[in-house]
């Protein structure tokens, strides 16, 4: 009898999906379920969510609740019933599931993460970034049991993680999501300090979360300035203090600095962006990257110092870019990386599918300002509201001037595309 269940189940597992963004690599426990597949049709998929159940039903019947064979199913039926669109039910048979793992296997074992990564996909169709967080701070648990509180295979979770809290807060932008940002720039530091244990190994790795902290600290100050009367005492969607913490728990890197708490990273933005910069500068000098790849952060760097208006480290940080270049002879990146101006910060996406797209040609002075703005067109045609605030909106920008025998020089018939939110468009869409 249990040799027709399982094979049963195989049957059915074999017809269901994995999850949409579920991820797997080097650093996970293989999974034995199938590759994905091509959606099947509403019967098939409820078909296969009450054969799971009856599978499962003898299963328990022959195995007992935590027969080990269990956990297994029920993560096919999790899958399953995400394919059905019920979510809520998935989160209930999930968590079942990484019960029945914790079980045979241990509380933190490696085996949870299958179930634990679905999790967060149904969380991501509930739209609950709370418990995406915390499932995430729960996967490192996962992690550091299995591999070691310091471990080097800790770091690709980890800059996931800090990439998804920066992007979450992105989406949301809303006055209590800002911890969101904070939790990322506290990832990026746990990960840097494991990292740290060998850095020639993990300089990209470095390098990335250090732009990371970098962006997640330009969205905090500009967090500040949009609800100017924020205290950091204010209770924010989740407590990221405590997240902190519970992340710390997890990880012991043997390098690890001291606790960052919000308030210290809430009003150091600038600080904590230009060092970060400065610190890639100096990773690449002691990995003997190429004079391009130095050249690159040199101009992010001074890109930094404009955006926080100090205009004479802007231009120092620019001038050493094009020197390093023009002495090694690459005239070529010198047109890439210095020879039109760029709109700043160059990092900012803007808002997706939503208000007026504006065309506009200016002239971008040596000093980086926009001047004879004049707008071409807009998409939709005729937004006369958009265009106005368009031309407000290109004249308060920043600019990276183009440099030329490395002085910058003026720019004319710049062609540069805005996206404007709804509310300042006129027209809806």
């Amino acid at each position: 009898m249990l040799q027709k269940t399982v094979c049963a189940l195989t049957l059915v597992t074999a017809c269901t999906l994995h999850p949409a963004g579920a991820q797997s690599d080097s650093t996970s426990i293989p999974s034995d379920t199938p590759p994905e597949e091509t959606p099947t049709t509403d019967n098939s998929i409820h078909w296969k969510v009450d054969k799971l159940r009856a599978v499962i039903e003898d299963q328990e019947a022959e195995q007992g609740a935590y027969g080990e064979v269990m956990a297994e199913s029920l993560l096919g039926l999790g899958r399953a019933l995400q394919q059905a669109g019920k979510h809520e039910e998935a989160v209930g048979t999930l968590n079942h599931s990484m019960h029945v793992s914790r079980v045979n296997h241990g509380i933190y074992s490696i085996q949870q993460e299958p179930a634990l990564r679905a999790l967060i996909n149904s969380y991501e169709a509930q739209q609950d970034p709370v418990s995406i967080s915390r499932a995430y701070t729960r996967l490192t648990r996962l992690y550091s049991s299995h591999y070691g509180r310091s471990a080097p295979e800790l770091l690709p979770l980890l800059e996931e993680m800090a990439e998804w809290h920066r992007q979450t807060y992105i989406d949301n932008r809303k006055r209590d999501a800002i911890g969101y940002l904070t939790l990322s720039i506290s990832i990026s530091n746990t990960a840097l300090a494991i990292a740290e244990q060998d850095p020639m190994k993990f300089a990209n790795n470095m390098v990335s979360l250090l732009r990371g902290s970098a962006q997640s600290s330009w969205h905090v100050n500009q967090h500040l300035h949009t609800y100017k009367n924020f205290d950091p005492s204010e209770v924010t969607t989740f407590n990221a203090d405590q997240e902190v913490r519970q992340l710390n728990k997890a990880t012991k890197p043997a390098k690890a600095g001291k606790y960052v708490n919000q308030e210290r990273i809430l009003f150091n933005s600038y600080v904590i962006g230009r060092d970060a910069y400065q610190r890639i500068i100096d990773i690449l000098h002691d990995s003997e990257a190429a004079p391009r790849d130095k050249a690159e952060v040199m101009v992010e760097l001074g890109n930094w110092f404009n955006i926080y208006n100090r205009p004479s480290s802007a231009r120092d940080s620019y001038q050493k870019a094009w020197h390093l270049l023009n002495d090694n002879g690459d005239q070529e990146g010198i047109e890439k990386l210095l020879g039109k101006p760029d709109s700043l910060p160059n990092f900012v996406t803007g808002h997706r599918n939503s208000g007026t797209l504006v065309e506009a040609t200016m002239t971008i002075d040596k000093g980086g300002r926009a001047r004879r703005v004049k707008v071409v067109r807009t998409f939709p045609e005729n937004d006369r509201r958009a265009e106005q605030n368009a031309i407000r909106s290109i004249k308060k920008t920043r600019f990276r001037p183009r440099y030329e025998n490395g002085q910058p020089v003026a720019y004319s018939d710049f062609t540069y595309l805005l996206r404007l939110s709804k509310k300042s468009s006129g027209k809806t869409q």
